[in-house]
């Protein structure tokens, strides 16, 4: 499996928000300058995020995006849904079917798989479920409070 672009650049979006200066709204300008993608990739980004109910987005002269509730409670198992959806990791076309006459045997085998693939996706999730944003990013930095940037101060060097 692997997971899609998408995932790394929401959680390097939601760490901008979470660090910006008073929680102001940070501009999709920032945001896309920072981490050099288009404006239109962005977009599909912000957009899964504010959905799931992670960010909001507020237009005006003053506008832009902000978290929609605390770091520490937005886990990185949220993210994950936001992007990658919450649709099973594994998706049959029953083509085991087609090689055995053993339809009883096939049957059995492919509930086997399946519950091996379902075991190992909930234990996936369950284990991104137990990370949130805020307290990886004060283990990272090694702070109780996080630092505050103004991040539609800064450009990119």
């Amino acid at each position: 499996m692997q997971i899609k672009s998408g995932v790394e650049q929401a959680i390097c979006i939601l760490v901008m928000l979470a660090t910006q200066h008073h929680g102001d709204a940070v501009t999709s300008d920032t945001i896309s300058d920072r981490l050099d993608v288009s404006p239109s990739f962005l977009k599909k980004i912000m957009r899964m995020l504010v959905v799931q109910k992670l960010i909001t987005s507020t237009s005006g002269k003053n506008g832009g995006f902000q978290l929609a509730k605390a770091a520490d409670d937005i886990r990185l198992l949220d993210v994950f849904e936001a992007i990658e959806g919450t649709k099973p990791f594994l998706k049959t076309t029953d083509l085991v079917h087609q090689i055995f006459s053993d339809q009883r045997a096939v049957a059995i085998g492919e509930t086997i798989m399946t519950q091996a693939f379902t075991n190992a996706e909930q234990r996936y999730r369950e284990e991104l479920g137990h990370y949130s944003l805020g307290a990886l990013l004060r283990e990272t930095f090694q702070v109780e409070d996080l630092q505050q940037f103004d991040w539609n101060a800064y450009r990119r060097a």
